[in-house]
């Protein structure tokens, strides 16, 4: 018997006692220890009575310590070049969710968009990453005719 108290949701400060370990075979580790914050799900019955289960431990907390630790991985081994990955992942970031994402559920055509916004990232990406120069000048020209052939292929052969 497990006593949580849920810290979030429409049930948040409730305490409530689950039968952890009993339902499911669950190996030490993955047993619960006291402080322990853990992510429940709620699963309704036919009755319309819920029953919750721990599914995981939360783990979020740990995130900001991990990215941080990339991110100077990143700029340790590999310089300015290391900063230029991290600012084009950004920009790809920026660009899936800003624009590639918004534009297809207005109905857009996924496949102009997805290329569209795909050319924009490999552009950014590679001049941030490699500097400017012909070499990579060649390699973007290479990339973006790849991935508009790609595009005209798919919708040839559909």
């Amino acid at each position: 018997m497990l006593v949580v108290k849920v810290l979030d949701g429409e049930n948040k400060d409730v305490e409530m006692t689950l039968h952890h370990g009993k339902t499911f075979s669950i190996r030490a580790d993955q047993k619960v220890k006291e402080g322990e914050i853990v992510v429940l799900t709620q699963i309704e019955n036919e009755n319309g009575e819920s029953k919750y289960f721990i599914i995981d431990k939360y783990r979020l907390n740990y995130v900001s310590y991990l990215t941080f630790a990339f991110f100077i991985l990143v700029i340790g081994l590999s310089g300015l070049k290391g900063l230029g990955s991290i600012a084009g992942m950004l920009v790809s970031i920026f660009v899936i969710v800003g624009f590639i994402v918004p534009q297809i559920l207005s109905g857009k055509d996924p496949l102009l968009i997805s290329i569209t916004g795909s050319i924009v990232i490999l552009i950014v990406s590679i001049y941030l990453a490699h500097g400017f120069s012909q070499t990579t000048t060649v390699a973007v020209a290479a990339t973006s005719l790849t991935l508009m052939l790609t595009g005209f292929l798919s919708v040839f052969f559909c």
